[in-house]
């Protein structure tokens, strides 16, 4: 029972944190993280570094000293038994000197393979530093394009659940079948008896308007003189010499036009 219960309230914790983490902000955090372990490498190669100096500074004076000894026993053995106890004291200093220099030796060649291991290790520390923050960018870019497929999705989705393309569609509908009836009813007005005869009577003004035109345009000679004469008010033309209060002269309309 207490298992069950545990592992529904680790279950809710963890989706309560999964919904408030931003995995940019956990990825940049993750990012200045990784390069501060550097300063700590680097200083365990610098500790390693100087106890190799130091263990080859020690080898070297002791080689050195071992070499300045041999000289001052042969001095010592030359001098007899006035200098007899120091040549015994320098030969004992040799012995001890001589009997470390293996170990010395050894702590070379072991704070030199130390300071390599520490050189190596930082290395790959960095290749591994740079490898990871490298993996970041791409996550956080990564992170940024599933943001704009999320919000792409959700505007797809509330198209295909029907908020606004629904609102759209019932609107458009409405429209066209308001633009139908008023096509409809134009259909009727035009096809009724009404509408019919104004039509025709447009076009019966038009062709008289148009058969007056073209009478006017023949009696000022701007037309042929056409078949059937016709009878038209007489129109005033201007001449030179009409007395004031004459009448105005006329135009022949007859065929012959004597």
């Amino acid at each position: 029972m207490f298992a069950w219960f545990r592992r529904i309230m680790r279950g809710l914790f963890g989706a309560f944190f999964e919904r408030i983490e931003d995995p940019e902000l956990t990825l940049k955090q993750l990012k200045r993280d990784i390069p501060n372990k550097l300063p700590r490498m680097r200083q365990a190669v610098a500790t390693a570094n100087g106890s190799r100096i130091l263990a080859d500074s020690d080898l070297n004076e002791a080689r050195m000293k071992l070499k300045q000894i041999e000289f001052d026993i042969i001095e010592a053995v030359k001098g007899g038994d006035a200098t007899r106890k120091a040549a015994e004291m320098l030969i004992t200093q040799k012995n001890i000197l001589e009997a470390s220099l293996p170990d010395k030796e050894r702590q070379l060649e072991l704070a030199t393979a130390a300071s390599k291991q520490a050189r190596d290790m930082l290395d790959d520390y960095e290749q591994e530093v740079n490898k990871q923050i490298a993996l970041i960018n791409q996550q956080i870019a990564k992170n940024k394009q599933a943001e704009a497929l999320e919000e792409t999705a959700k505007i797809k989705a509330a198209f295909e659940v029907g908020d606004d393309t629904g609102v759209l569609d019932e609107i458009s509908r409405r429209v066209d079948e308001r633009y139908a009836r008023a096509q409809g009813m134009m259909e009727v007005a035009e096809d009724s008896a009404t509408a019919q005869l104004a039509t025709a009577r447009r076009a019966s003004a038009k062709a008289r308007v148009g058969s007056q035109y073209d009478e006017y345009r023949r009696q000022l000679g701007m037309a042929p003189e056409a078949e059937t004469p016709k009878v038209m008010q007489p129109i005033a033309t201007e001449t030179e010499g009409t007395s004031e209060g004459s009448s105005p002269s006329t135009i022949d309309t007859t065929s012959g036009g004597s």
